[in-house]
Order: structure tokens, then sequence, then C-alpha cells
């Protein structure tokens, strides 16, 4: 027996569907909630200095080391420019020109050292 997740079923449904905020309407009035379907999670855990990150399909991570940097700044690999936008304003974490180590299948999780 196939579990089928409120996507699947979504996507299997004929006729107009509204979608707003993460909740599909459906022509019955019958809503589903798929916005936990979206939501992609990483978990990083730290054990004496020694990062291991683990994250859901779909998820391109990038972990910079401040250590690796402050050893050999101009050796170390600086965040990706793709990843940018998520690193807050007053920083000085050092950002690339260009994007490097681009995922060759973006379905499987990526995380670049």
């Amino acid at each position: 027996m196939s579990h089928k997740n409120p996507l699947q079923e979504l996507l299997e449904v004929s006729g107009n569907i509204s979608i707003e905020n993460g909740i599909a309407t459906m022509p019955s009035g019958e809503t589903i909630d798929f916005r936990e379907h979206l939501v992609r999670r990483v978990l990083v855990t730290v054990s004496g200095g020694v990062s291991e990150a683990h994250a859901d399909t779909g998820v391109e991570m990038f972990i910079f080391d401040w250590d690796d940097f402050a050893d050999d700044p101009k050796n170390a690999k600086v965040i990706p420019k793709r990843f940018a936008h998520l690193v807050a304003e007053n920083s000085n974490a050092p950002i690339a020109n260009t994007d490097y180590d681009l995922p060759s299948n973006p379905r499987k999780p990526r995380m670049t050292p």
C-alpha cells in the first residue's frame, strides 16, 4: 500500500484549485495544508570543533569554517555568492565574487566544505 502525501493528492485532483499561503482549496471546499512538505531542514551538530551536517533532499548547504579562514585566509574556501543573502549584514564573513562548486544534481543534499 502506497502512502500519498498531500502534495501528491493535490496533483491528482482535477478542477480549479486555489492555493494561498501553502493551503490549497479544492473545488469541493476541502483544504489541504501542505506547508510542512515545502520546508527543508538542516541539522548541524558540533563536537570538539568538528561539525556534521544532515539535510532534507533538495537542500544545498555550505559550511564556512572561521577557524580555517583565520589560519589561512588566502586558501580557505569563502562563502559562494549564491549564499550571500543568508549572511547577516553586520557580519564580516567573506563572500566570493562568483559561485563555485555548483551541485550536479540539485535534488540531492549537497554539502560543500
